[in-house]
């Protein structure tokens, strides 16, 4: 029993082993490695998570606790909607895109904002999705999506559930974006436009 035990297995599972007919050694050994398997594989998630962590902050210099923590919490739930693969290539077209992602990053707010701000204007106004002018702001919209994600059907698919489960995604009040994201996605079907994910 001491020697389950020091294999990790609870009092319980120790209990239900040795109570089960035909007690097989073989079988609490196989149980054994499939359970340091996946903490194996737990551990080597959380190293990654940490290494990403150091290196966010090693760019970002010195960082605060308050600064520290909503990092902790956008990796969280980043983490919850995109797979490793997803991540890992976003990370890679990150590093690979050169100027092109360094101007997105940096324009990229404003021009969201922009666009926030033209949707609203065309929703308080009664714009039929079906207009031009809505259309046309689907459109640009949805460019600025396939930036985003390069036009993976999977990414998009994973920022969109994103949206549309969680109501702050890093300081987007999304709960309040989820009208207008209707409201383009009524336009690009009126107009026979394409997102990332059909």
């Amino acid at each position: 029993m001491l020697s389950l035990r020091q294999l990790g297995f609870a009092l319980e599972e120790v209990r239900d082993c040795l109570d089960r007919p035909g007690f097989a050694p073989l079988e609490v050994i196989r149980l054994h490695v499939t359970r340091l398997r996946e903490q194996i594989e737990l551990q080597r998630k959380l190293c990654e998570r940490l290494e990403a962590l150091a290196e966010h902050f090693r760019t970002a210099g010195e960082v605060s606790a308050d600064e520290f923590l909503y990092t902790i919490e956008v990796m969280t739930m980043i983490e919850k909607y995109y797979t490793p693969e997803q991540m890992e290539y976003l990370r890679k077209r990150r590093e690979e895109g050169g100027a092109a992602m360094e101007a997105m990053a940096q324009q990229g707010p404003q021009m969201w904002a922009d666009l926030f701000a033209a949707v609203t204007a065309e929703m308080e106004a009664g714009t039929d999705p079906a207009d031009p002018k809505a259309q046309e702001l689907a459109r640009r919209w949805l460019a600025l999506v396939t930036l985003c994600t390069g036009g993976d059907p999977g990414i998009y698919n994973s920022l969109r559930s994103m949206y549309e489960n969680e109501d702050n995604v890093m300081g987007t009040d999304t709960k309040a974006m989820r009208p207008k994201m209707e409201y383009i996605l009524q336009a690009a079907a009126a107009a026979g436009i394409k997102h990332p994910g059909q």
